[in-house]
């Protein structure tokens, strides 16, 4: 079956979506599109996720393989004149564009319906996002941390599919309330979600911005902070000599290099009482349903704290006993093996949680280093002892 990308979803060109950075999505990103954009459509939902399986990692818009599969001729047409997701992205660089950022607090939550989409798409381009008690003690740890190395580079790190873009729209929120606390004077900030793609976004006055992009080789404003909201195996965020936060899932070794001089952060994972404070909360039924909000606390037991593994299963009404036994099935006896050998680049996160370690007196110490493993959830732990009592007890 011929699948047109365009027909699946109407604002692909005017989001500025290019075949490159479509390929550098992750599987995390993917499911947040599916389910921003189908949550009731599993046959589009499907063959979105077909296209990407089949272009991921692709570095070239004339990509033989996508042109040579079936459900792809139709699909991508001519890579080159960019026929099917348009020059919008090229448009877009020529000139700048004004844009409104505005964050409304709506008890535990905040409305995002005037924060523009492009800084949202990480995190499916809710509308109402969850403000964990969390948020807060990591950008007054961040806020701590800044005059004590030279480096400002933070890599905020965390299990996947835990709410990273969310803490980049939060803290995002922080900067444009109090630039004064990151020792900026401006609320304007750098964006980048993929290699090589860099935006500017110029304050000019209360709500309002400028967007531009920022040309390869041009040197950022040392004065002016980045935020690197990514995930892709192939770059890394844009060195810079300011204020510079990359948030990212546990893979260490893409950012040793960035990172070696400055800190990485750990973000917990959910806590039980933090998903049934979400699921039963009014913002969530209108964004998703009562129903699927039913089966999200249903899921607690088989997720853990991975929410997003869990409302992806609430959506679609599947078992999440399916995920986790075929996780299970594929990486459960290496875990067993060598869960004290484990490193932060290893296995799937519906089995593992990383998580910070608690001081003293209870509260995070973000610091990577100090960084702890724990069984996903009560159900996992119950699989993987099936496995091997031996090695776990």
């Amino acid at each position: 079956m011929e699948v047109d990308l365009t027909a699946l979803k109407g604002d692909w060109q005017s989001n500025g979506l290019t075949w490159i950075a479509f390929g550098n999505l992750t599987q995390v990103d993917i499911d947040g599109l599916k389910i921003q954009w189908f949550p009731n459509d599993a046959g589009k939902s499907g063959r979105l996720q077909d296209i990407w399986t089949r272009h991921h990692d692709r570095q070239q818009d004339d990509c033989p393989v996508c042109l040579r599969h079936e459900n792809f001729q139709y699909a991508v047409g001519d890579h080159r004149s960019a026929q099917v997701v348009g020059d919008s992205s090229v448009s877009k660089k020529q000139k700048a564009e004004k844009t409104e950022i505005f964050f409304k607090e709506e008890g535990k939550f905040l409305d995002l319906t005037r924060v523009p989409d492009e800084l949202k798409m990480r995190s499916g381009r809710l509308t109402y996002l969850y403000i964990r008690d969390c948020y807060g003690d990591i950008i007054a740890d961040i806020v701590a941390s800044l005059p004590r190395k030279r480096c400002k580079t933070f890599a905020i790190l965390g299990t996947a599919g835990i709410g990273k873009s969310s803490l980049f729209l939060v803290v995002l929120k922080f900067l444009l309330e109090e630039p004064t606390k990151f020792g900026h004077t401006t609320r304007s900030f750098y964006f980048q979600t993929f290699p090589g793609e860099i935006w500017l976004y110029r304050h000019v006055h209360a709500n309002d911005f400028n967007v531009s992009f920022v040309e390869k080789g041009e040197r950022l404003d040392v004065s002016i902070p980045l935020f690197a909201d990514m995930e892709t195996e192939q770059g890394s965020p844009k060195e810079h000599a300011g204020v510079s936060l990359i948030f990212s899932s546990f893979r260490l070794s893409r950012y040793k290099e960035i990172t070696k001089n400055g800190w990485q952060k750990v973000m917990p994972t959910w806590s039980a009482d933090e998903q049934t404070d979400l699921f039963n909360s009014p913002q969530f039924a209108r964004e998703f349903g009562k129903e699927v909000a039913e089966r999200a606390y249903d899921n607690i037991f088989y997720f853990g704290g991975s929410i997003l593994n869990n409302i992806n299963m609430a959506i679609t009404g599947q078992s999440p006993l399916e995920e986790v036994d075929r996780a299970i099935l594929e990486k459960g006896q290496y875990v067993v093996e060598r869960f004290f050998e484990l490193g932060l680049d290893d296995v799937s996160d519906v089995l593992v949680h990383r998580n910070p370690a608690r001081k003293e007196d209870g509260t995070y110490n973000f610091s990577a280093d100090s960084c702890i493993y724990s069984f996903a959830s009560p159900y996992v732990l119950q699989c993987l002892l099936k496995l091997n009592n031996n090695m776990l007890v």
